[in-house]
């Protein structure tokens, strides 16, 4: 089985085919000639990258531009939902070719870097979709938006000298992060649920650094995690408890996955979404990179993802860790301990 076919049958693939309306039919491999660039394959009509994985019409990208993350260079894809799609660049020597290939088979879409056309995609998404169509294929700095489109700057106001006291509820404090711990003097505690992973990923960033990116964050104190039970009447389910006591958070390349800090947690309680009724539900992070949240069920103590509206019940975290070291790392490197986890009963 090739990894391509592979990638077909994944979960994220299945979600992806769904998101553009598309069918494995019009990708079948024998009828759609690719061509490898770094992690991709690009082919007439569909962009297929194997980082996420991701499948992506090429005639639906309007934007692309390249930035560094977790010291990697990433092509973003905006794409005609309006979301942003974060495919790796390997080689920073093919950024070329993949923006030759590109424009070679999407007429409409821009490219490059532009601020002013980043704060109008952010406020009227309609507008910029106007303007981008009258510059097509043509680099992003060159494309001008009327300062009338923009939204007000916001006034610098000098500050004097005051006595008053601040207003607790309408100044927010601005969010640290836990302090990182270094890797190399992690202990993994044999009785945390997720150790098998936990061990996993510090064997894979410290053998792989330029693969691999794992951080993880000072433990929170388990005076700590009563405190945000009590404050915020949410029942923390013993899996996440052990977690925090472990690291406070943490970031894992494998799927983007990020499980956020307890005040961090806690700072987006009162976020309201656009996709149902979330009363009930608790962000703890998000992956991907698209937009797709990691949440607690506070009912059920169950671990979900949701995908724009598309949820996916994995139970624990331990599993939806398993899911992602099978779907974004089986394969990836001719390792030992790797195979060993992804071949065990």
């Amino acid at each position: 089985m090739t990894r391509y076919q592979k990638m077909l049958q994944s979960e994220n693939v299945e979600r992806a085919l769904k998101r553009y309306h598309t069918d494995k039919a019009v990708l079948d491999a024998d009828s759609v000639t690719f061509q490898p660039i770094d992690d991709m394959d690009m082919g007439d009509r569909y962009l297929v990258s194997y980082d996420m994985p991701v499948i992506v019409p090429i005639s639906e990208i309007l934007w692309i531009r390249f930035k560094m993350m977790f010291g990697k260079t990433h092509m973003l894809t905006l794409v005609s939902d309006g979301y942003m799609q974060f495919l790796l660049v390997e080689d920073d020597n093919n950024i070329d070719t993949i923006v030759k290939m590109l424009c070679q088979r999407n007429k409409n879409l821009i490219y490059g870097d532009n601020d002013d056309l980043y704060a109008l995609l952010d406020a009227d998404f309609g507008e910029f979709r106007k303007l981008i169509a009258l510059h097509p294929n043509e680099n992003a700095a060159d494309i001008k938006v009327d300062p009338a489109l923009l939204p007000e700057p916001e006034e610098d106001v000098q500050e004097t000298p005051s006595t008053a006291a601040p207003d607790s509820e309408d100044d927010e404090t601005p969010y640290i992060p836990p302090e990182e711990q270094d890797l190399d003097s992690v202990t993994v505690p044999e009785d945390l649920p997720i150790a098998e992973e936990m061990e996993l990923f510090l064997h894979l960033a410290k053998t792989y650094p330029d693969e691999v990116y794992l951080t993880l964050y000072k433990p929170a104190s388990a005076s700590r995690i009563a405190e945000f039970e009590t404050r915020n009447n949410i029942k923390l389910t013993d899996e996440l408890k052990s977690l925090f006591l472990f690291t406070d958070g943490f970031e894992v390349s494998a799927g983007n996955i990020t499980i956020n800090s307890l005040d961090l947690i806690e700072r987006d309680l009162a976020e309201e979404w656009e996709w149902g009724d979330t009363k009930n539900y608790v962000c703890i992070g998000d992956m991907i990179g698209d937009g797709e949240l990691i949440l607690l069920d506070a009912d059920s103590g169950n671990i979900i993802t949701n995908d724009h509206g598309e949820e996916t019940d994995y139970g624990d975290l331990v599993t939806l860790l398993s899911d992602a070291v099978s779907l974004f790392l089986d394969g990836e490197f001719d390792d030992e301990v790797l195979d060993d986890y992804i071949n065990a009963d």
